[in-house]
């Protein structure tokens, strides 16, 4: 597919997405929770310390190609929509690897990921949007992430949607994948598969549709999350993350 038929797709989806939130009248404002991250990586090679890339990154060693929108609630919300929006995407890169970016071509190379999005919203009912586009590398792949919270009076609601999601689970000596799992678009609460990087011998799990419950009574979602067990590479990486509480 050509790179501008790839972006308007992708501008497609992500006003899709913000087609798909109602966003919350506004009313007497309290203490809510709100906030949207579209990756963040928390990594550590060979022992060495953790370093991130994407939401909460320090520059360096991150810096502009690997920067994620990322956006949180006042204390008191907010009836106007917080949004952050990067159309070039991004790529977390650590020495000669690529955790998080676009697919593979054919020459081995990876393009940054496609655009990447985070809204939040509310002053007693608090909505938060994440999406990624277009992401790779490998172990997990996915044509689109998307994860959506709502909080509100009446209780919290907890979305995750992915469009040809697929984590491969082994390869062959040189990085090929020898076996995968497709992913479902709506996957249950806690969905979890294993992986092999036979290639360099490292292993990890792939959640999806992750609940956290946070001291402050609200919940964070994170759509995709990956354990890197190591031994080379320790750490985890996260791809659309939201929160919500009130």
């Amino acid at each position: 597919m050509a790179k501008r038929a790839v972006r308007v797709v992708a501008m497609a989806m992500v006003a899709g997405a913000v087609a798909s939130v109602t966003l919350a009248a506004p009313a007497r404002a309290g203490t809510v929770s709100g906030a949207a991250c579209a990756y963040r990586i928390s990594l550590s090679l060979f022992g060495g310390p953790a370093t991130v890339r994407g939401c909460g990154q320090t520059v360096p060693p991150g810096g502009p190609g690997s920067a994620s929108p990322h956006v949180t609630l006042p204390p008191g919300g907010s009836a106007a929509p917080i949004v952050a929006f990067d159309p070039d995407g991004a790529r977390g890169v650590y020495g000669p690897a690529v955790v998080f970016g676009g697919r593979f071509q054919a020459d081995g190379s990876v393009p940054p990921s496609g655009p990447l999005f985070a809204q939040t919203v509310g002053t007693t009912t608090v909505q938060s949007t994440a999406l990624a586009t277009f992401v790779g590398p490998q172990p997990f792949y996915a044509r689109s992430v998307l994860a959506s919270c709502t909080a509100s009076a009446r209780g919290s609601t907890f979305t995750t949607q992915l469009v040809d999601a697929v984590v491969v689970t082994s390869t062959d000596r040189f990085g090929n994948p020898t076996s995968s799992v497709p992913v479902p678009s709506t996957p249950p609460v806690g969905f979890t598969v294993p992986f092999v990087i036979d290639n360099v011998g490292d292993h990890g799990v792939v959640v999806f549709n992750e609940r956290v419950a946070n001291p402050d009574g609200s919940t964070t979602l994170n759509a995709v999350h990956m354990y890197m067990q190591g031994p080379i590479a320790v750490g985890d990486m996260v791809v659309g993350q939201v929160r919500c509480g009130r």
